[in-house]
């Protein structure tokens, strides 16, 4: 390549149409943000999917200041990678226009071309805590590290805890994985509590004050501590609020009506289903809740809590994995499996507004940090480092950079 020009850079953005949740707000803001640098960055978008219509909008929605050329393959998800001819020389025709490539979640098809290969590294939970993964699920990373790592030439994680992770478990280059943490929406800040109890009323039929998680309604998520700990809130007249469950329910029915019994959640639990990132609706219920609770288990990186501070809203969250490396002394971090100690938490942040003010403001102060912008410069740098141009060099700890900077 001509080290005066800017690199061109391959990017599947399949899932920018077609995911949802964390990759697709990550794929999205990536692409977007490459695309309003032309200067930086020649990008080319790739599309490995039929859906034409989908990746057209997909387009259209990265805004009138975005430069791209766009390739779309049109064949069905998770075909990238098998030995169709056609595909295949598509691919590795595209890929000898470009000088690098930038896997962004699962496809990791092979280009034909030898150019430096990048994968986004979004977590290990299946080898930190296979114990809270299906069998079936496990099996299927194992095929997608194997592959990825013979494959890739550099890894980008979404933390730096998911980088110690990798490096931890896999002979691999320390320089060539650099961890890049996500970014926020200006969107989620600070407004009005009463407008955002009224909309939410009106829409869920619920009033007053009440308690929120946001996220996918699985196992790893530990929904269990959510349940317990709104009950103890009730046995003990601290909170008699309803828990609203805001996400996308994957529990079979019988085990779900079973842990609303058990929790004796029946008429205190609202669950919305899965909320686009960007609905409305989903500020407004950041902005009315009383308390943000997050016991999860493990997190590559995740959003949710920063979301809930970018609002003003306090965080009770989980000091398992990445999260305590994201949300920093802005929130009141508990051990997942502590049920007393996160009936304590929430007691207190609820009951002492002195606190509640003290974390609202370390938690609007920290999300400014994390923005798409310094995500995408971050990118750009690993890019140049992979290809061996100038600018490729991060701070030497990119996280606490990250969140420290003046």
């Amino acid at each position: 390549m001509n080290p005066h020009n800017p690199p061109r850079i391959l990017l599947n953005a399949t899932d920018g149409p077609l995911s949802v949740r964390a990759i697709k707000r990550y794929v999205t803001a990536l692409a977007r943000g490459l695309a309003e640098r032309p200067g930086e960055v020649e990008l080319h978008l790739l599309f490995l999917t039929h859906h034409r219509a989908a990746v057209r909008r997909f387009v259209e929605g990265l805004g009138e200041n975005a430069v791209a050329k766009v390739h779309t393959i049109p064949i069905p998800r998770g075909w990238a990678d098998r030995r169709y001819r056609r595909p295949r020389f598509e691919l590795t025709r595209i890929a000898k226009k470009v000088d690098l490539y930038h896997e962004t979640t699962a496809d990791h098809p092979a280009l034909g071309v030898d150019i430096p290969y990048l994968m986004t590294v979004h977590g290990l939970a299946t080898i930190v805590r296979p114990d809270i993964c299906s069998a079936p699920y496990v099996a299927e990373k194992d095929i997608w590290f194997a592959r990825a790592l013979e494959r890739s030439t550099h890894f980008v994680s979404v933390s730096e805890t998911t980088r110690t992770e990798f490096l931890e478990r896999f002979d691999f280059p320390p320089d060539r994985v650099r961890g890049v943490p996500l970014g926020i929406d200006a969107r989620f800040c600070p407004g009005s509590r009463e407008e955002a109890w009224r909309r939410v009323g009106a829409k869920l039929g619920i009033e007053g004050e009440f308690l929120l998680y946001v996220g996918g309604v699985q196992t790893n998520k530990n929904i269990p501590r959510i349940l317990e700990t709104a009950q103890m809130l009730r046995d003990r007249g601290v909170f008699t609020g309803p828990l609203i469950l805001a996400g996308d329910q994957q529990y079979p029915e019988d085990q779900w009506r079973e842990l609303l019994s058990r929790y004796g959640a029946d008429g205190h639990v609202v669950t919305t289903g899965y909320l686009e990132p960007d609905d409305p609706f989903l500020v407004d219920l950041y902005r009315g809740a009383s308390l943000f609770l997050f016991p999860t288990f493990y997190e590559g990186w995740t959003s949710p809590p920063l979301e809930a501070m970018g609002c003003g809203t306090p965080v009770v969250a989980s000091s398992a994995s990445s999260v305590p490396e994201t949300v920093g002394d802005a929130a009141e971090l508990v051990d997942p499996d502590d049920a007393e100690g996160w009936a304590e938490a929430a007691t207190r942040l609820l009951s002492d507004p002195a606190r509640r003010e003290e974390l609202r403001a370390r938690g609007e102060a920290r999300v400014r940090k994390y923005t798409w912008d310094r995500t995408v410069e971050h990118t750009i740098a690993f890019y140049r480092h992979a290809l061996g141009l100038k600018g490729g060099d991060p701070p030497r700890d990119l996280t606490e950079e990250f969140v420290r900077e003046a």
